[in-house]
Formats: structure tokens, C-alpha cells, sequence
């Protein structure tokens, strides 16, 4: 599989910095998932795009762009890759929990119109301040948990 990484400085909320790794890899299926903690600190994230079928028969190059932004924090650099029709997606790691990710794909070659664009959000950060606390029945417990800050999400 096809592998680049170079350090790129994010900024998150409150403008409170840290320094992120920009990995890109090739993948020929669908896979990956996220782990997480309670500690409420996030667990390294990715995403991976799945190209449409036709993709590769719109291309005039050997290579292709894909530019990717998230809708919150600084935007990724963009990365160019040779084309590989054995190639269905690409995955992307460390990524922003809770973020909306925007991406267009480039015939590097070519025009400045995207081939193709989605958006896919990633997976949100996990609930913080996180307690159990047992029924007087002891069938039954409440958990209690504070939302997480990004991905609006209030339910799990």
C-alpha cells in the first residue's frame, strides 16, 4: 500500500495548538474503525473514502489531487497520488472527531474542476465526566455523562 506523512500543526478549539500527523494510505476495501477513550482525551480518527466506480474512466493524467477540509479548524494540505485502478479509497488518519470533511478529487493533469467531491464526518469525541450510578432495585443504573465538545452530538 501507497504511504506519505508529513507533520502539519492544527489548531483546535480555543485556539489551543497540537502538532498532528497527515498519513494518507492507499486501501483496496473498505476498513478501519475508532477507538476511544474516557479519559477525554480523543483517539486518533480516520476516514476513508470510497471512489465511485466510474472514477478512474474521467481521468486524463496518471495522477490525481485530493484536496480535503474539515468545516471547523485549519484545512489539510492536499496531496497528489498516482492513479491505481486497484484502488477503491484512500484513508485518511487523524483526522478531527466530530468534524465534517469535504472532499474534491483533481485530474492533476487537468482543469481545476473536482472529478468527484463528498463530504463524510468523522466520528464524534467521546462523552466526558462519565459516572454510573445504581438504582435502590439494583436492576437498573443511570449513567451519567457530560456530551462531547465536538460533532454536536447529545446521545449515544
Amino acid at each position: 500500500s501507497w504511504r506519505r506523512r508529513r507533520s502539519i500543526c492544527n489548531y483546535g478549539l480555543l485556539g489551543v495548538a497540537w502538532l498532528s500527523f497527515l498519513a494518507v494510505e492507499a486501501v483496496e476495501a473498505s476498513q478501519g474503525s475508532v477507538q476511544s477513550s474516557a479519559t477525554g482525551i480523543p483517539a486518533p480518527q480516520s476516514l476513508t473514502i470510497q471512489l465511485p466506480g466510474h472514477f478512474y474512466e474521467q481521468l486524463s493524467g496518471e495522477e490525481v489531487r485530493i484536496d480535503y477540509r474539515p468545516n471547523v479548524g485549519q484545512p489539510r494540505a492536499n496531496f497528489t497520488i498516482g492513479v491505481n485502478e486497484a484502488i477503491t479509497g484512500y484513508k485518511i488518519e487523524d483526522v478531527l472527531p466530530g468534524a465534517e470533511y469535504t472532499f474534491s478529487v483533481f485530474d492533476a493533469s487537468a482543469s481545476s474542476v473536482p472529478v468527484w467531491t463528498s463530504s463524510q464526518e468523522s466520528e464524534p469525541e467521546v462523552p466526558f465526566n462519565l459516572s454510573v450510578q445504581q438504582s435502590d432495585s439494583d436492576k437498573a443504573a443511570t449513567i451519567l455523562y457530560d456530551p462531547p465538545a465536538n460533532g454536536g452530538h447529545t446521545g449515544f
